[in-house]
C-alpha cells in the first residue's frame, strides 16, 4: 500500500507511519524498571533495554532505553530514553497520550539536555526512481534550509547552543553542503545551493549505481547532529527531526508531529524549492504554514487545524524579546536568518 505519496494537502495522513523518541530525566526512588511496570500497567506495550543495542528492540513495543547525553539533577536520574515503535494515526495519538499521563503521573520531567525526535517514514518514496528521489531529498533539504530560521523560532534557544559540550541540530545547510566554520560564516547562497544539490547527487548515483555493492551511501550526510537528520533515510527509510527541545506534553509534541509530517509530505511530486526572501516575523510563519499545505486548503481535517493552532501560538510565545536575546548568543541562527534576509 502507497502511504505517503497518497497524502493530500491539508490532511494528517493516518496510514503513514511516524515515531517518538522521549528524553527524560525519572524522579528518584523510581527507576527504569517501574516506568516499564507502570506503562505496562496501563496497557503499553513496552520493554526496557537499558543499555542494551537498539537492535534488540521489536518493532511493535515502546522501548525504555539509556543515553548518555541526558544529564540528571538533583533528585532526578539521567540517561532515559523511552522509543516508541511505529505509530500511525488516530491508535498512535492516543497510545502517545497514554504514555504521556503515565510519565506526568509519576512525575518525569525534562531539562536542557533533553531533546524530542520524531520521525517519518517515507519507505515508498524511496523506492521509486532515482530522478524522484533526488529530486524530493533536495526539495526536503533546501525547503528547511529555507525556513530554517522560523522553525528555531517555535523551539527553545538552547537547541542551538552547545550543550554538554556538543551542538545537537546544527542547521541544515552547514551539514549537508559539508561547510566549514569559515564557509558558514561567509559562503554565499548561491555556491551553499550548488554544494547541497551536488552532493544529494552524488549519494543519488552512488545509491543507484549496480556497480557499487554497499547499502547506505555518505556523501550527503556526515552528521547525525542536525536539526533535520537522513542518516538512516536509505537503510531505514526514516526522515527524523531533532530541533525540539525535551518535552512531556501531549498538546506540544502532537502539533510537532503533524507540523513536521506536512513538511515532508510536501515535499513529494514537487519540483525543488527555490530560495526567496523569508521574512523572521509571523509573515514569514504564515509563508511556511501556507508552503506545506497548513493553511490555505478547504477540509482541513482536525489535527491540522489543531496543529495550525499551536504552532501559530508556540511562534509568538518564543519570539519574544528575551528569547530573541538568547537566540543572539548563536551566531550559527543570525548566520542562516541574515543569509535569507540579506541575499535570498
Amino acid at each position: 500500500m502507497l502511504t505517503l505519496l497518497n497524502t493530500i494537502k491539508g490532511k494528517f495522513n493516518l496510514l503513514n507511519a511516524f515515531g517518538i523518541e522521549l528524553e527524560l530525566l525519572i524522579p528518584r526512588p523510581f527507576t527504569q524498571q517501574d516506568v516499564v511496570r507502570k506503562l505496562s500497567e496501563a496497557s503499553i506495550n513496552v520493554r526496557g533495554l537499558g543499555w542494551q543495542r537498539r537492535e534488540n528492540r521489536t518493532t511493535d513495543q515502546w522501548i525504555m532505553t539509556s543515553d548518555c547525553t541526558v544529564r540528571g539533577q538533583a533528585g532526578y536520574s539521567g540517561s532515559n530514553e523511552l522509543v516508541s515503535p511505529k505509530l500511525y494515526g488516530q491508535d498512535g495519538k492516543n497510545q502517545l497520550k497514554q504514555v504521556l499521563k503515565v510519565l506526568n503521573e509519576m512525575g518525569c520531567i525534562v531539562n536542557k539536555s533533553c531533546g524530542l525526535h520524531v520521525h517519518h517514514d517515507v519507505t515508498d518514496v524511496m523506492l521509486l526512481k532515482q530522478d524522484v528521489v533526488e529530486t524530493f531529498l533536495l526539495s526536503l533539504v533546501k525547503l528547511v534550509a529555507k525556513y530554517e530560521h522560523i522553525i528555531y523560532r517555535l523551539v527553545s534557544p538552547s537547541r542551538l547552543m552547545k550543550v554538554n559540550g556538543s551542538y545537537w541540530t546544527k542547521p541544515v545547510r552547514k551539514v549537508f553542503a559539508k561547510l566549514n566554520r569559515y564557509d558558514f560564516f561567509n559562503i554565499d547562497i548561491k555556491r551553499t545551493v550548488k554544494l547541497l544539490k551536488d552532493n544529494c547527487k552524488a549519494d543519488c548515483n552512488d545509491k543507484y549505481d549496480p556497480h557499487i555493492n554497499r547499502t547506505a551511501p555518505f556523501k550527503f550526510q556526515d552528521s547525525r547532529y542536525c536539526g533535520l537528520n537522513l542518516k538512516n533515510i536509505w537503510t531505514r527509510g526514516s526522515v527524523e527531526f531533532r530541533y525540539h527541545q525535551g518535552s512531556l506534553n501531549f498538546d506540544k509534541i502532537w502539533a510537532w508531529v503533524v507540523f513536521t509530517q506536512l513538511i515532508v509530505s510536501s515535499c513529494i511530486g514537487r519540483k525543488v524549492v527555490s530560495f526567496s526572501k523569508v521574512q523572521t516575523n509571523e509573515h514569514g510563519l504564515f509563508n511556511f504554514r501556507k508552503t506545506i499545505g497548513m493553511i490555505g486548503h478547504k477540509n482541513q481535517c482536525p489535527d491540522v487545524k489543531f496543529a495550525n493552532k499551536m504552532i501559530t501560538k508556540r511562534f509568538k510565545k518564543m519570539t519574544t524579546s528575551s528569547m530573541n536575546i538568547s537566540r543572539s548568543r548563536s551566531g550559527l541562527y543570525y548566520t542562516i536568518k541574515n543569509q535569507f534576509t540579506r541575499e535570498a
